[in-house]
């Protein structure tokens, strides 16, 4: 018989495990036989209320398409992505944010190197068509047109000398060809000071507001460097990005009408033109509208919610603009 001591060591030690030990065992021999805990694992993520469910089939997947058709999930609320149409409302009831701007800006540059002699203007006053916003310092230029309108009179005079002496025989016809030709150099030259000289001021093309200043009184320019810019803000046009899908009811003479932020002010206009092409990676197009009128205060960068009138309230309305004009 294997003493009982024994018996316990092999059992601590796994090398004898007996199927039964006699009563009276040691303690050790009796703990053996109890199976070893296993180590605690990562604790399971608990499942979220219809997370990763299995795809509805039958009548539980026409129950589900039927409660998400309109974009909304099963207990009512407006889902993240279900139900969404890029294009928004198919007869363009969705507002779409717009802005002002004006169709006729324009960046006036210096035309000739010189010190601006006068630049009165501030930014934010207006000027009317045809007056001088700046004035160069072309005292130079003007000495120049001096001295080549004295090198015309006498290129003319001795013209006139030669072509005398020629009608009398004491020249010949080579000599008043000669002196044809210098009189004809002199007064390319002066009418090249008088183009230049025309440079001297650059007056307004437009009645419009002056948006930005490049450049100071006193200030020396190099030709072609932009000194203002000039903005007309009477000839202001709506701009904005709508859903290309709304291109299979939106055309040119569609009203709208604009809800300016800055002013409060609402304002009816129609689509002037649209947009040569379709961004087909957000499926939007450009479109241009005109306003029906322009109340004192509106500038460029105004924006607002536009809101299209309905296709069908739009061809009433085209309807009976042509009834009236005929």
């Amino acid at each position: 018989m294997i003493p009982r001591l024994l018996l316990a060591t092999l059992a601590v030690a796994g090398i004898l495990l007996p199927a039964g030990l006699p009563p009276g065992a040691p303690a050790a021999a009796q703990e053996a036989r109890e199976p070893l805990p296993l180590p605690p694992g990562p604790a399971m993520p608990k499942a979220r209320p219809g997370a990763d469910m299995p795809a509805a089939r039958g009548d539980d997947a026409a129950t589900a398409g039927a409660a998400g058709a309109d974009g909304r999930d099963l207990g009512g609320e407006t889902g993240g992505d279900l139900g969404h149409d890029p294009g928004g409302a198919a007869d363009g009831t969705s507002p779409v944010r717009a802005q002002l701007r004006s169709y006729r800006f324009t960046t006036l540059a210096a035309g000739i190197p010189a010190r601006i002699d006068s630049f009165a203007f501030l930014e934010g006053q207006r000027v009317a068509e045809g007056e001088t916003v700046i004035a160069f310092d072309c005292s130079t230029e003007r000495a120049e047109r001096r001295a080549a309108a004295a090198r015309a009179d006498a290129a003319r005079a001795a013209m006139r000398a030669d072509a005398a002496l020629v009608r009398r025989g004491g020249a010949g016809q080579v000599k008043a060809d000669l002196s044809r030709a210098e009189y004809a150099a002199a007064v390319a030259e002066l009418e090249g000071l008088d183009t230049m000289l025309e440079k001297c001021s650059i007056a307004a093309p437009f009645d419009a507001l002056i948006t930005a200043k490049a450049a100071q009184q006193s200030q020396f320019v190099n030709a072609g460097e932009p000194v203002v810019e000039l903005v007309d803000t009477g000839a202001l046009e709506v701009d904005m990005v709508v859903p290309s899908p709304w291109l299979a009811w939106l055309a040119p003479g569609h009203a709208f009408s604009i809800a300016v932020d800055e002013t409060g002010d609402r304002l009816d206009g129609r689509v002037d033109r649209l947009g040569g092409t379709v961004d087909p990676v957000s499926q939007t197009v450009r479109v241009i509208g005109r306003l029906a009128s322009h109340p004192p205060g509106l500038l460029p960068g105004m924006s607002g919610l536009l809101r299209f009138a309905r296709a069908d309230t739009a061809g009433a309305a085209a309807a009976d603009d042509g009834g009236k004009a005929k």
